[in-house]
């Protein structure tokens, strides 16, 4: 009865909403909805008044992760697995309206020389209202609005994470991280 429980909650899917609204007071909401809409899950910002800093040893720290990046065959391993990854996420909403400005217009120029082409890519995939617009005055802003609802049944990831896992690329690196 456990194994049917895991396979159920596993096979059930999830329901994530996003919504960002900078029109007022810039505000980000993440809801989460499972079990077609039973439990409903609000995630938010909680303020943190205290800060406690703590020292690591970064250094070594990115010369392990470095080393271990460098596994023959392990970037094209995790392009893959991001790859099927995406293709388990239903895109179920996507609309945006946005109005974007930086501190110096050539910086907005060169962040829409990237935006656009992706804009338009996005547009043929979709029948959404996607706008996003440069603006090109000396202070810098995001105006307007976004929103997207995505759908993921978590039993689709079984197998890009396992295909991932047990690679001889992710072998390696694990033998590299522990040696």
């Amino acid at each position: 009865s456990l194994s049917i429980l895991i396979i159920f909650t596993l096979y059930v899917p999830r329901d994530m909403t996003l919504s960002m609204d900078t029109e007022k007071k810039p505000k980000l909401n993440i809801r989460l909805i499972w079990l077609f809409g039973m439990v409903k899950i609000t995630l938010r910002k909680k303020e943190n008044h205290q800060h406690k800093s703590k020292h690591y040893n970064t250094k070594g720290n990115i010369r392990t992760a470095f080393y271990i990046l460098h596994t023959k065959g392990l970037l094209k391993r995790f392009i893959k697995l991001l790859r099927d990854t995406l293709r388990c996420i239903k895109i179920r909403e996507l609309g945006a309206n946005l109005k974007v400005a930086l501190d110096n217009p050539a910086d907005t120029g060169i962040l829409f020389a990237f935006v656009t082409p992706l804009n338009l890519i996005l547009k043929s995939f979709t029948s959404q209202e996607l706008r996003i617009e440069p603006s090109f005055d000396d202070i810098a802003f995001l105006k307007g609005y976004f929103q997207g609802k995505v759908r993921l049944q978590p039993i689709r990831l079984i197998p890009p994470i396992l295909g991932f896992a047990f690679s001889v690329p992710a072998m390696r690196a694990l033998k590299r991280s522990i040696s």
